[in-house]
């Protein structure tokens, strides 16, 4: 008698697929070269432009002729009603000239004091606020202002409290076209953008006018809220701060 025995072996293969995933981050960089023009006279400068101040930021139909340096500069120099209308001049609708700005005709309430309160300033070796301030929302088309890099450089400015005039000497400090701007007499909405290095934390902006009488404005932003270099936030205005006539 012969006994067979039969093994029957069975083989298991497990296979494993791994999926890698490659997320790619594309930040795109944009700079801004600024051509400095040389120049005998304001026409030179005004020769591809109008001559007509946009009031806006950066100015690109305004230039001067600047005699201490001899390049053309941004600004105007004439009223917009001055006779024979030369340029560069204002707009009719910011028709008085000063400090090479154009502002608003007299009567109107000016800008004339802003007031920033922050809750620190991280690591912040420099400072700078690009800020725009919408104005009346009863105007057509409503009044606005920018600030650009804003920042008193002989002191620091935003750890703590700081105050900005709108006088010459202080012109230079990035105030723009918000120098004297005619928003209506209250700010209704605020994006402020933190070009300095370090992180930023506001916590308000109050906004003082040329009129004793006038309530001030005073926007607020979110507890908590801390920006790094080129991020933004919007603050809640209170149109009108209720008994307040001064920052």
């Amino acid at each position: 008698t012969t006994t067979t025995t039969t093994t029957t072996m069975t083989t298991t293969t497990t296979m494993t697929t791994t999926t890698t995933t490659t997320t790619t981050t594309t930040t795109t960089t944009t700079t801004t070269t600024t051509t400095r023009t040389k120049c005998k006279n304001h026409a030179e400068c005004n020769e591809f432009t109008t001559g007509v101040c946009t009031v806006s930021v950066p100015e690109t139909e305004c230039f001067y002729c600047d005699p201490a340096d001899g390049f053309c500069k941004p600004g105007c120099l004439n009223n917009a009603d001055t006779s024979f209308h030369p340029i560069p001049r204002c707009p009719t609708k910011a028709p008085d000239c000063k400090n090479f700005y154009c502002i608003a005709k007299s009567g109107s309430i000016l800008l004339t004091k802003m007031v920033f309160n922050s809750t620190g300033c991280e690591g912040c070796t420099t400072e700078g606020v690009n800020m725009t301030v919408m104005g009346s929302t009863d105007q057509v088309p409503m009044p606005q202002c920018q600030t650009v890099d804003l920042n008193n450089p002989a002191s620091l400015n935003f750890n703590n409290s700081a105050t900005f005039v709108a006088i010459a000497a202080e012109q230079a400090f990035g105030w723009e076209n918000c120098y004297l701007a005619a928003l209506g007499g209250y700010v209704s909405a605020v994006t402020v953008v933190w070009t300095g290095d370090g992180k930023w934390s506001p916590q308000s902006i109050c906004y003082d006018w040329d009129n004793d009488s006038q309530a001030v404005s005073i926007c607020t932003f979110d507890v908590g809220t801390t920006l790094a270099h080129g991020q933004s936030a919007n603050g809640t205005c209170a149109v009108k701060a209720r008994g307040r006539t001064s920052c």
